[in-house]
This record gives structure tokens, sequence and C-alpha cells, in this order.
């Protein structure tokens, strides 16, 4: 299983554009995305194998206005 976080200036689509460095795809189903956007943070589960972020299964939203450091 693979996690991986993805902040809001992130121009990715879906989890199936998370490439490593010889632009494969990492992400499968049943992996698991972090994902920062204007709504909060969701913890996302990669249930189907269409790249979209709205197929993924959101366990949690966490709500929050805080900036994190890059």
């Amino acid at each position: 299983m693979i996690i991986y976080f993805v902040n809001k200036n992130s121009t990715i689509k879906g989890p199936y554009d998370i490439m490593d460095a010889h632009r494969n795809r990492i992400m499968r189903v049943g992996d698991i995305c972090i994902r920062e956007d204007s709504r909060g943070v969701s913890f996302l589960l990669v249930v189907s194998g269409t790249n979209r972020w709205n197929t993924c299964k959101c366990i949690v939203l966490a709500k929050t206005n805080s900036n994190f450091s890059y």
C-alpha cells in the first residue's frame, strides 16, 4: 500500500497522475491519497481504475484553514 500526499498547489487531476521518476504510475486500487484542497485535507481511498478524485472513497475530510510550510 502506498500513502501519498497531494498539496493544494498540485495540478494532479487524479490518483493515477502520480508517477515515479521513470513516468510509471505508482498508485493502485487500495492505495491512499491524503489530498489538501480549498475544503481542507481529505483522506482518500483509491477504489476505481478511473483517474478522477471524485471516484475515490473519501474516508475523512478535516476542514482546516492552516497553511502548511513546504
